[in-house]
């Protein structure tokens, strides 16, 4: 799945009697909160996140809206924020018709992406990579609007299984089951993220069946996680690295983004970027 922003509702202004600068001392500065109230909200149809929309609520609504300036630069200067802290801050921008921990953790993800699309011209990063061939250490510019998401492949949700004689009933990752697991400090344990996603047991219930599986039993549930999975796609590239010959070594390289929580905050502008819009005198 690739990027597909809507456009952004434009904004009328009706010019000042006065500049500006001669205004600024008699008028009191809006709160933010009130601020965020006239910023335009981007819809987008459930069905087209990565997830399809199969965990969410008949004729649920989505929108979101860019990152402003002053989201960005408060993003820029803030230090030591934790992942909960990131995750509230990208949510603000994000409206849903259900609570918003019930989007799965990629859906997140791809809205926060668009923020960031939706706000910043030409947004990109850097991935730093080794080739195999020619030991060169790079790095790849990747534009964000050429990361992808796999689609979620099950027609229908939940999934269900029949495990050492019970009905299981998995479901994707949410956003809120993934802020339970980090705060137990479980996030990177495999089998607790996949316990997680079990839908009719209690977790030390559902922890100890993962924990337990063997045989077809463990060949099924690694079906599912197949199914229900919608994460980002790994970028593929060649090396860039210049020979002797005058040509690239190209060889075919393919990096998994991990730790997506770095591609979710906002992104600066390159420079120069909207300078062709500035008018002097």
């Amino acid at each position: 799945m690739k990027f597909q922003p809507e456009s952004i509702p434009g904004q009328s202004t009706v010019p000042a009697e006065k500049p500006a600068y001669e205004q600024i001392a008699k008028i009191e500065a809006p709160k933010a909160h009130d601020a965020m109230k006239f910023l335009p909200f981007i819809g987008i149809k459930a069905e087209s996140l990565p997830s399809k929309g199969l965990s969410y609520p008949p004729q649920a609504t989505i929108k979101y809206r860019p990152y402003t300036f002053g989201e960005v630069k408060r993003s820029s200067n803030s230090k030591g924020l934790t992942f909960r802290d990131n995750v509230n801050f990208i949510l603000e921008g994000i409206e849903t018709s259900f609570p918003k921990e019930d989007l799965t953790v990629y859906d997140v993800m791809y809205l926060s992406l668009l923020r960031n699309i939706s706000s910043v011209k030409g947004a990109g990063f850097k991935i730093p990579y080794v080739c195999p061939t020619c030991a060169y250490k790079g790095e790849k510019e990747v534009p964000m609007i050429d990361i992808e998401f796999k689609d979620l492949e099950a027609p229908k949700l939940p999934a269900t299984v029949e495990i050492q004689g019970k009905k299981v009933s998995f479901m994707p990752l949410t956003l809120g089951h993934y802020l339970t697991l980090a705060d137990m400090g479980k996030e990177n344990d495999d089998i607790a993220v996949v316990a997680a996603k079990i839908l009719n047991m209690n977790f030390e219930e559902s922890y100890q069946l993962v924990s337990s599986l063997y045989g077809d039993d463990q060949e099924v549930v690694m079906e599912i996680e197949k199914l229900l999975n919608h994460e980002i796609k790994p970028i593929k590239f060649g090396c860039e690295k210049k020979l002797d010959t005058g040509k690239k070594c190209n060889t075919p390289m393919e990096v998994e983004l991990i730790g997506g929580e770095a591609l979710i905050m906002p992104f600066r502008k390159p420079k120069d970027a909207p300078r062709s819009r500035i008018q002097f005198g």
